[in-house]
């Protein structure tokens, strides 16, 4: 009977001690889970960027979708969203309270096509510049929302369309670049901001043009885009740089984004200015160049075939793309997509955002006075939506 009754208790002890030895077993996998997914985040941030939607921020119906919008500090401290409508005004929003802050009604005769803005710091106010389809350029102050400069048919040929423009800050004093298209055929001109021509730069045309200020070197430099090529000038100089080689292929010479970005500056970790190129629809690529040299640093092509409509940098490391598999003649029969981009190696991460049947004009990275780092979007359903980090 006593015989028994230790053999009992030594199969219960035996028994407790499994199950303890399982439970250790059971919690050391999942430390370890968890020790190799730290090792993930602090190796590869990308884990920690994930969205949710906060609120349809606005409802713009009458938002003109073919044209970009802005977000801007002022320096009277209110946060501006501004977009061009279809009936060719200008509308200014306060971010924080959403309200609609005023209408500029009839800004130009055609379509508000191109919207830019740069920080005049000597006079203390936000510029913003607002291009139209007939070649109509005008200046608003931000402060008073008047209009400080004019522009006719900056084309001064009259022959062609204007593609692109940007303002360039030089010793304290703002200008504005002018490209004419980019079929090889105008200079690109810059004005100053009392509307007088002041110098011309050979680039044979662009179908996008941005200033970039290198503050190491105290150097302002223009980049220029064109159908087959991607090239930077000296502002003070007017001469060439650098030519970016090997954006293309003959094969499928499609390089537009239109009115958006098709390239980004920015320094990385190892401290070097890099330029990165890519073409928005068909054999999609990415690549990136040493800005400075010119060196072609890497190439990545994408097999799949898809559309590419915007893009923006988040923290110099990745770069969020909207994606379309079919493009836009597809828009509404397919879900599509905010991909994110690992821009060391070029890797698409994930899919951030998906937005079912609507196609996506937009993305943008802001500063909101509440939320911290957020998304803007817009797309077919015209409506401006506000993403904040999770």
């Amino acid at each position: 009977m006593k015989y028994n009754k230790n053999k009992k208790n030594k199969k219960r002890k035996n028994k407790e001690e499994n199950k303890s030895k399982r439970e250790q077993n059971k919690t050391h996998k999942i430390n370890k889970k968890k020790n190799i997914f730290r090792k993930m985040k602090k190796e590869d941030d990308s884990y920690s960027i994930r969205f949710k939607h906060s609120e349809d921020f606005i409802d713009a119906q009458d938002l003109y979708a073919y044209c970009n919008y802005l977000v801007f500090k002022s320096f009277n401290n209110i946060f501006y969203l501004v977009y061009a409508t279809e009936s060719n005004s200008i509308i200014y929003y306060n971010i924080e309270d959403k309200s609609k802050i005023i209408e500029i009604k009839n800004c130009h005769k055609n379509s508000i096509y191109l919207l830019k803005y740069i920080s005049d710091d000597i006079n203390k106010r936000i510029l913003v510049l607002s291009l139209s389809s007939n070649n109509d350029l005008k200046v608003w102050n931000s402060n008073n929302f008047e209009c400080i400069l004019n522009l006719e048919n900056i084309n001064l040929e009259g022959k062609y369309f204007t593609f692109s423009v940007c303002f360039i800050k030089e010793n304290n004093k703002i200008y504005i670049g002018v490209s004419d298209n980019g079929n090889n055929i105008g200079p690109l001109k810059v004005f100053n901001l009392e509307g007088n021509l002041i110098k011309k730069i050979n680039n044979g045309g662009a179908d996008y043009i941005e200033s970039y200020f290198d503050e190491k070197l105290s150097k302002n430099y223009l980049l220029s885009s064109s159908l087959y090529s991607l090239e930077s000038y000296d502002f003070k100089s007017n001469k060439r740089y650098k030519l970016y080689e090997d954006l293309d292929d003959v094969s499928h010479p499609k390089t537009y984004l239109y009115y958006s970005k098709v390239f980004f500056i920015y320094n990385d970790d190892d401290n070097i200015t890099k330029l990165i190129g890519f073409r928005r629809e068909g054999a999609v690529f990415f690549q990136v160049w040493n800005f400075h040299s010119g060196e072609k640093l890497k190439k990545i092509v994408y097999k799949n075939y898809f559309y590419i409509n915007d893009a923006c940098l988040w923290n110099n490391q990745y770069l969020l793309i909207t994606y379309s598999e079919k493009g836009e003649d597809m828009a509404g029969k397919e879900d599509n997509y905010i991909k994110l981009i690992n821009l060391k190696n070029g890797e698409i991460v994930k899919d951030l955002i998906k937005f079912p049947k609507f196609y996506l004009f937009f993305v943008k990275k802001f500063i909101h006075p509440s939320y911290g780092e957020c998304l803007l979007t817009f797309g077919y359903d015209y409506i401006i939506k506000l993403w904040k980090l999770k």
